[in-house]
């Protein structure tokens, strides 16, 4: 099923904003103006077979901060570990041939040196390991604009590993896209990569990476 809604206090977690509807996907991606937050614009870019709402607990999380060039880049791991008749997770599964892991989310903000705000990329994703291959079985990613420099979110894409896809190798989701922003310097640019990837074994590691 797509993406209906996502519980406020999941998303509210993570984002610090209110329940919205937001049913899209990544070919015609809808924006959606957040009421509590002004400047900031939502834009659902991919969803698939999200049904998490009262299922979910948070088991772990973990923020790094990076600096490139002029940029602050903070990148927030999630862990969410379904309820006791939910579902099974990967650490109690992992001695069997097959598991379903954990939710895994990565919210990365990308601010100025200064502190301003300019892009918010927030990524959901669940993977199977069938004994065989591991693939990705649940996705869907959001990302945050702001108006301060009036950033935005271009050329974005999606790829992940499908289960038709049968390989023993690691499954990865990965959304990308250029941001861009205008100071009273000019306009800058740089190409992301979001990157979500998970192993046979069922360990699970995030990356954001400009180029």
């Amino acid at each position: 099923m797509k993406l209906k809604f996502i519980c406020k206090a999941f998303l509210s977690s993570l984002t610090a904003v209110s329940l919205f509807v937001c049913p899209c996907n990544i070919a015609s991606a809808a924006t959606v103006h957040l009421p509590e937050e002004s400047n900031q614009t939502a834009v659902c870019i991919e969803a698939q077979n999200l049904d998490i709402v009262n299922s979910l607990v948070e088991t772990d999380r973990t923020t790094t901060v990076t600096y490139e060039d002029d940029l602050v880049i903070t990148e927030t791991e999630i862990s969410y570990g379904r309820l006791p008749g939910a579902g099974f997770s990967a650490a109690s599964t992992m001695a069997k041939s097959s598991y379903t892991t954990d939710w895994k989310t990565k919210t990365t903000d990308i601010a100025t040196g200064s502190g301003k705000m300019l892009l918010r990329v927030v990524q959901f994703a669940e993977f199977q390991f069938n004994g065989s291959y591991v693939y990705v079985s649940d996705k869907s990613c959001v990302y945050y604009t702001y108006s301060t420099f009036s950033s935005k979110f271009v050329n974005s894409s999606e790829s992940y590993t499908s289960s038709s896809n049968k390989s023993s190798k690691k499954a990865k989701y990965v959304v990308a896209g250029d941001l861009k922003w205008t100071t009273d310097s000019g306009t800058h640019k740089s190409h992301w990569t979001f990157k979500i990837t998970c192993s046979p074994s069922g360990s699970i590691s995030t990356s954001a990476k400009k180029s």
